[in-house]
């Protein structure tokens, strides 16, 4: 045999391989998935995961879920700012009465 007709028959053996290997892959996702899904499917179902944790990413029900509670967190956020208001103010009433004493301390002396 020349060396042609030996490399011809291994490019024919490896393309034999490739081609029932392929052929395998098709079958078995075929029996998983009921077709045979995209690469980029594969990709995604693989990645997913990976993919929303970094980018911070949530689906729809979390971001429902986030949204229902947040007239709640307002609510709570405002009854802290009405409470700061309030201490904001009797402060203001010390600082006066302070500012009055020295000023009475001023006139006084």
């Amino acid at each position: 045999m020349s060396a042609a007709v030996v490399i011809l028959l291994i490019l024919i053996l490896v393309g034999l391989y490739f081609f029932f290997r392929r052929r395998a892959k098709k079958k078995a996702l075929k029996e998983d998935y009921g077709y045979v899904p995209s690469h980029a499917e594969l990709y995604f179902e693989e990645y997913f995961g990976d993919i929303k944790s970094n980018w911070d990413l949530i689906e729809k029900g979390e971001a429902r879920k986030w949204a229902e509670n947040m007239g709640d967190k307002l609510d709570a956020v405002k009854g802290e700012l009405d409470e700061l208001k309030s201490k904001n103010r009797k402060v203001d009433k010390r600082i006066e009465s302070i500012d009055e004493r020295i000023d009475d301390i001023e006139d006084w002396s």
